[in-house]
């Protein structure tokens, strides 16, 4: 370590600045996606389904929302793509 540089201490439990914040492996399906790990208590949280649940070995599917139809299919890099 040079001179004058401390090493960064990890953060206690107790710490007033870490108040809120969840660690990686805290917090179940969907910590760390889009918008930062959700405060909410796990039966307040979205479900969660895997897209093999969704498409049951098919490449697209339809999905009917308010009486309009919508199109989720899997890409040919494996992304998935709804269009109306």
């Amino acid at each position: 370590m040079k001179e004058g540089i401390e090493e960064p201490k990890p953060p206690s439990d107790d710490s007033a600045e870490n108040a809120g914040e969840t660690r990686a492996g805290e917090g179940g399906p969907g910590e760390g996606s889009a918008g930062g790990a959700s405060s909410a208590p796990a039966d307040l949280r979205p479900p969660v389904v895997s897209s093999a649940q969704l498409l049951q070995g098919h490449r697209e599917l339809w999905i009917e929302h308010n009486g309009e139809l919508y199109r989720l299919r899997v890409t040919s890099r494996g992304n998935l793509y709804l269009t109306k």
